[in-house]
C-alpha cells in the first residue's frame, strides 16, 4: 500500500456505526446531572466567533475585506501584514483561488443530500466517471466488516449504502482543496476531526429530516473559513503572530466559510447554516434555524474534545440548558460527539 493510499484510507474511513434515534427531552424531568470535566481551563471558542454580518455574498465579501484592511493597518510585523494581504486577495476573488468541486461529486450531492433512497445502478454509473473515486469505493467496500470484496462497483455501492457513500464522497472532495494544509497540519487535523464531529451531531439532530445531507455537509465545512486562512498562512513562508492568526479566524471564519460554500455552488439552506453558526442571531428561516443546530453540535464536538484532553469547560452545561430549549437532550448529543471523536482517534492511531 502506497503512502497516498493510507493517507486516504485513514482519511476517508466512513463511519460505521449503530443507528441512533433521537431522543427528546421530557418535560417532566431534566437530564441527569453530570460533573463537568476538571482540569486546566478549556475556553468557550463557540462564544469568540462572529457570524456573518448577512447572506448576501456581496455584503458578506465586502466586510471581511474591511476586516483584514483594518487588522492590516494596525498590524506591527511586516509577515503579518503581507499575510493579511495576501488574505484579502484571495478573498476578492470570487472563487477564493479554490478549484472548482470535482463534478462527479457535485453530481452525487445532488442525488443524495436530500436523504431519499436512490437506486444503486445510477449512482455506480456517476462514480465511475471518477476512477480515484471507484478505487475508494471499491476499497471501502472490502472493509473488516465483510468476508470478501465486492464483485462489482455496482455491488460496492449497494453493499456501502447511500449514507456512506455521500460522507465518503465529500471527504473525498474536500481531501485535495482544505483539508491539507503544509506547516499547519496539526491544526488543520484538529479542525478536521472538530468538523467531522459536528456534522455527525447535527445530522443526527436532524433525524429523517430531508435536509439531514445538506445539515451534514454544512457541519463539515462550518469552520473551512479558518482551514483558508491557514492554507494562506502556510503558502506565505515566513512565521506569523499567533495572536494575529486567532485574530482573523474568530472574526472572519463564519464569512469565509459562507463565501466558500457559495463558490463551490452549494445550497442556500448549507450556505446559511455556516454564516450562522456562532448562534445568536436575529434571523428567521430555515438557514437560521440549522445554523442554530450548527452552533449546537459545534459546543457538542468542542466538549468531548474538552473532556478527552481532561480540562474544565462550561460546554456541557451550556449544551444542555440550549440544547433543552430546542427540544433536544443534550447529553445525548455530548454521546453521539463522544462516540465519532473515539472513532477518529482510534483511525488515526491505527
Amino acid at each position: 500500500m502506497t503512502l497516498l493510499s493510507r493517507f486516504l484510507a485513514w482519511f476517508m474511513a466512513p463511519f460505521r456505526d449503530e443507528p441512533v434515534r433521537r431522543k427528546r427531552v421530557a418535560r417532566t424531568s431534566a437530564a441527569p446531572a453530570q460533573p463537568e470535566e476538571s482540569g486546566p481551563a478549556y475556553s468557550a471558542p463557540w462564544e469568540r466567533g462572529l457570524n456573518a454580518p448577512s447572506l448576501e455574498v456581496r455584503e458578506v465579501r465586502r466586510h471581511v475585506l474591511d476586516e483584514l484592511h483594518r487588522m492590516e493597518v494596525e498590524a506591527r510585523s511586516f509577515d503579518d501584514r503581507a499575510l493579511l494581504r495576501r488574505l484579502q486577495g484571495v478573498v476578492a476573488m470570487e472563487n477564493l483561488g479554490l478549484p472548482p468541486f470535482p463534478g462527479t461529486v457535485v453530481e452525487l450531492k445532488r442525488m443524495l443530500s436530500r436523504g431519499v433512497e436512490v437506486p444503486s445502478a445510477r449512482l455506480a454509473n456517476v462514480i465511475e466517471k471518477d476512477h480515484a473515486l471507484v478505487e475508494e469505493v471499491l476499497r471501502q467496500a472490502r472493509g473488516p466488516n465483510w468476508s470478501k470484496g465486492p464483485e462489482s462497483l455496482h455491488a460496492a455501492v449497494t453493499r456501502i449504502g447511500n449514507d456512506a457513500l455521500w460522507r465518503i464522497s465529500m471527504r473525498f472532495a474536500l481531501e485535495a482543496t482544505v483539508f491539507f494544509v503544509p506547516g499547519y497540519q496539526d491544526r488543520v487535523e484538529q479542525i478536521r476531526v472538530h468538523s467531522l464531529v459536528a456534522a455527525e451531531v447535527v445530522a443526527w439532530m436532524l433525524g429523517d429530516a430531508e435536509e439531514r445531507g445538506g445539515a451534514w455537509l454544512a457541519g463539515l465545512l462550518h469552520d473551512v473559513g479558518k482551514l483558508i486562512v491557514l492554507k494562506e498562512a502556510g503558502g506565505l513562508g515566513a512565521p506569523v503572530s499567533e495572536e494575529l492568526l486567532e485574530e482573523i479566524m474568530d472574526r472572519t471564519h463564519a464569512s469565509i466559510g459562507f463565501l466558500v460554500a457559495n463558490a463551490w455552488e452549494f445550497e442556500e439552506l448549507e450556505c446559511g447554516a455556516i454564516a450562522t453558526h456562532h448562534g445568536g442571531n436575529r434571523r428567521s428561516g430555515p438557514e437560521a434555524r440549522l445554523g442554530f443546530y450548527l452552533h449546537l453540535a459545534d459546543i457538542a464536538a468542542h466538549g468531548v474534545e474538552a473532556r478527552h484532553a481532561r480540562k474544565s469547560s462550561p460546554a456541557r452545561s451550556v449544551l444542555v440548558r440550549e440544547a433543552k430549549a430546542m427540544g433536544f437532550d443534550g447529553d445525548q448529543a455530548l454521546t453521539i460527539a463522544d462516540r465519532a471523536y473515539t472513532r477518529l482517534k482510534a483511525l488515526r492511531a491505527a
